[in-house]
């Protein structure tokens, strides 16, 4: 539970940073990048290079394939309930972006490291890599849908940090490399752009929340809230009895498939003019319910 509130807390001095104007909106991409270029690519060799071993591969590799058929069900089930609720094209687009797209970088790291430590943080990686293509994917091709630009998705997935950090650490892991082999130096550099990580990433988030755009999409929101935040880690509990095989693997699952709505959702509603004030308060809505509900399936799932 302490680490909820240290998270809750690195959110409200981000926010709160903005109110003070202190920092402000426009600091968010330099945040960003600082934590996609340098602090994730980090945790992430560091991570694989001190917890993965040749033979625990084919396990972890197994947690990409769920993100996979839990986006599906997330698709799916959003698909039908925006036709439902009689949404026009662009809406609908970024309904679905809003229900299938978790933060599970932004949101996902922190919680699994304060829940279940490295070897937790190790699988989020994992389940991150899939997120990542789901994100790129799906997010260009309804944008595509929506405007029929043009864009290479597979150059945009492979050129994008955390999965280029991601794929060579793997390498370097089934060719033996460990961290020993490397100056101490290198690694003490590595170890604190990681260490920094996590606080840069809540801060950059409480900047991000804007309580304003509440009034544009409450109810949509709150819907979201329901398939992102209860359906997904519901589906995912149940798909993972078999497709993984051990507790910390599925717990982990759970916890990143019930992420609130990823903020890279609002950057193709932005770039593909798609309904940008219902991800601006869906993003908020599930980013704040998301709290509780992380901590509660954390405790049901230490009970079951």
């Amino acid at each position: 539970m302490d680490i909820m509130i240290i998270i809750v807390a690195l959110i409200l001095v981000g926010y709160l940073a903005k109110v003070g104007k202190i920092l402000n909106e426009d600091h968010i991409l330099a945040l960003n990048n600082i934590v996609i270029y340098m602090g994730i690519p980090s945790t992430i060799f560091l991570n694989i290079l001190e917890n993965v071993r040749v033979d625990q591969l084919s396990e972890f590799l197994k947690l990409p394939i769920l993100v996979f058929l839990m986006s599906a069900f997330c698709i799916i089930t959003s698909y039908y309930v925006g036709k439902a609720l009689k949404m026009d094209n662009k809406s609908l687009g970024a309904f679905i972006l809003l229900c299938t797209l978790g933060n599970t970088s932004f949101m996902g790291y922190p919680v699994i490291n304060g829940f279940y430590g490295a070897e937790g943080l190790t699988r989020a990686i994992f389940w991150d890599m899939g997120s990542v293509i789901v994100i790129m994917g799906l997010g260009t091709y309804i944008g595509l849908k929506m405007s029929g630009a043009k864009k290479n998705v597979a150059l945009e997935i492979m050129k994008f940090p955390p999965i280029v950090a991601g794929v060579f650490s793997t390498l370097l892991v089934i060719l033996g490399f460990n961290l020993s082999y490397m100056p101490p130096i290198v690694i003490e550099t590595l170890t604190y752009l990681s260490q920094a990580t996590i606080a840069l990433i809540m801060i950059s988030l409480g900047l991000s929340l804007s309580p304003s755009a509440l009034k544009f999409g409450m109810f949509y929101g709150l819907v979201a809230s329901v398939i992102r935040l209860l359906l997904a880690p519901g589906f995912t509990f149940g798909a993972s009895e078999f497709v993984l095989d051990n507790t910390l693997d599925r717990n982990v699952a759970v916890l990143q498939s019930g992420t609130s709505s990823a903020m890279m959702s609002l950057v193709f509603a932005i770039q593909y003019k798609l309904d940008i004030k219902m991800i601006a308060s869906g993003c908020f809505i599930t980013t704040v319910i998301s709290i509780g509900t992380l901590t509660l399936f954390y405790h049901l799932l230490n009970i079951i």
